[in-house]
C-alpha cells in the first residue's frame, strides 16, 4: 500500500514541489527583467557629469554667476 506520509510529515511531494515553483518564479522574474530591457546603466561618474552639465547651463542661462559656478563645481568634484 502506498503511504501518503514522508519523513517530514507531510505529502511526499510537497518540498520538491515547493522548490520546483521557486525555481519557476526564479525563472520568469528573470525572463521578465531581460525582456523588458529596463537597465539601470548609470554609475556614479555620469551622474556628476549630468550634475556638471547641469551646471553649466545654468551659467550659460545667467541663472548664477560665476563665482557661485566654481564653488559648485568644486563642490561636485570633491564628491568624486
Amino acid at each position: 500500500m502506498w503511504s501518503c506520509m514522508s519523513n517530514f510529515g507531510g505529502h511526499p511531494w510537497s518540498f520538491g514541489t515547493i522548490i520546483f515553483l521557486l525555481i519557476l518564479g526564479f525563472l520568469a522574474f528573470t525572463v521578465i527583467r531581460a525582456v523588458s530591457g529596463r537597465r539601470d546603466t548609470r554609475n556614479h561618474f555620469s551622474d556628476r557629469n549630468d550634475s556638471l552639465e547641469i551646471l553649466k547651463m545654468r551659467l550659460a542661462r545667467g541663472e548664477i554667476g560665476a563665482e557661485e559656478f566654481e564653488r559648485l563645481k568644486s563642490y561636485l568634484q570633491a564628491q568624486l
